[in-house]
């Protein structure tokens, strides 16, 4: 087992709708238009490993955090059939999984993000208690933020590889 850092910004967004700031960690929706913005954070796709994301919510009244495939647009609002992901109002959704109510995030919260690309799993973690866990996260995904409304604003506060590699 070996510990693998990787530079994780926000790296994909909608430049005329969303500002990032503070060494790209804190992204902001300034525009109404479009209605979602998504931002995509990372060094790249994931699909092997344990990768663990702490997001402070800055400012919130209707977002959504999880993983999407790579080619999600940046300009829609993020699909359940392709992404894997927990709303702000307390609906935790992803592909073949229906909607389940785990309750609210908002202003002021930490949340944590547990990806197991082995185990085919994201758990969500609120203020660090664990609020509910999807399944069936399979192939390449890329964290992300989908905001809403215009002021809206997130901050990456951590984040953690942990890669296994076999050394022969």
């Amino acid at each position: 087992k070996c510990d693998v850092p990787r530079e994780w910004v926000w790296a994909r967004y909608n430049k005329s709708a969303v500002t990032c700031s503070n060494s790209s960690l804190t992204v902001k929706k300034t525009s109404s238009s479009p209605d979602y913005s998504l931002c995509m954070a990372s060094s790249g796709p994931l699909s092997s490993g344990v990768f663990t994301w702490e997001l402070g919510i800055d400012q919130c009244s209707r977002m959504v955090i999880g993983v999407c495939r790579p080619s999600t647009s940046v300009d829609r609002r993020v699909e359940s059939s392709s992404a894997w992901c927990w709303w702000s109002h307390g609906t935790l959704c992803g592909p073949d999984q229906g909607e389940k109510e785990i309750g609210e995030y908002c202003v002021g919260d930490v949340i944590k993000v547990t990806l197991d690309c082995g185990e085919g799993t994201l758990t969500f973690r609120r203020n660090g208690v664990i609020k509910g866990t999807l399944t069936k996260v399979w192939g390449e995904v890329v964290p992300f933020v989908c905001m809403d409304n215009e002021g809206e604003q997130v901050t990456l506060k951590s984040r953690v590889e942990q890669a296994w590699a076999e050394h022969g």
